[in-house]
């Protein structure tokens, strides 16, 4: 991982960038490369400009909101990755974000620590989900009409790769997943781009939607942040 974390902030209310501004800049890891107050701003800014690691994108801007937004920047500019906040929290916001390939989603009262801990993750791992998202995901699995996400029955997924999923679904790092099953890094990258591949997921959180509506995970088996 980078020394430093390259951030922008898009948000309509300056208050609140200049909010999460002040809490950030206190984090040596985290540098903020630019503020937008709207998604069109913060598309014309990529357009001309490097792209950051991580934006933390607010959902209800002027203009071209969040979740398009999102839509948008995950086809032109996969690497970088989103995290969504927002005021209305609710299952199908935290649905349709995840579904387009959102890191983790983040209600705009989330304590301080908790923000750093996600943007960390999301930055190595490229995902951070909480008890919130796990619980919308549950109901969603539970309740909705199940979706199945791959064209692949799990017949197809090889033991190597139900075991790198569960670890995948467990919040473990590459360089951890590759020491516990005794394998290299680049063997676990590999795994992980056919597990993509194999269940048409997104992000890895795709890969826990996959996992638990296959029956692979429960909701139960997951090591959760601080436990």
């Amino acid at each position: 991982m980078k020394d430093t974390i390259n951030i922008i902030l898009a948000d309509d209310h300056e208050l609140f960038r200049e909010g999460l501004m002040y809490l950030l800049s206190k984090e040596p890891a985290f540098t903020i490369t630019h503020q937008a107050d709207s998604g069109d701003a913060l598309l014309e800014y990529l357009t001309a400009n490097k792209a950051p690691d991580i934006i933390l994108l607010d959902l209800n801007m002027p203009g071209t909101n969040g979740v398009e937004a999102t839509k948008i920047i995950r086809k032109q500019y996969p690497d970088v990755k989103i995290i969504a906040l927002t005021s209305y929290y609710s299952d199908s916001f935290i649905n349709n974000m995840l579904e387009y390939g959102a890191g983790s989603f983040l209600s705009k009262d989330t304590p301080a620590n908790q923000l750093v801990q996600a943007i960390k993750e999301v930055h190595l791992k490229g995902y951070y989900y909480n008890d919130d998202i796990l619980k919308v995901i549950s109901n969603k699995i539970q309740y909705g009409s199940r979706k199945k996400l791959s064209r692949f029955d799990k017949g197809h997924l090889s033991n190597r790769e139900t075991d790198v999923l569960k670890l995948i679904c467990q919040q473990l790092t590459t360089a951890e997943i590759a020491e516990k099953l005794f394998i290299s890094y680049r063997t676990v990258e590999w795994h992980r781009n056919n597990l993509l591949a194999k269940t048409d997921s997104k992000n890895m959180i795709g890969l826990l939607v996959y996992a638990l509506e296959n029956n692979l995970m429960s909701i139960d088996e997951l090591l959760l942040p601080g436990q």
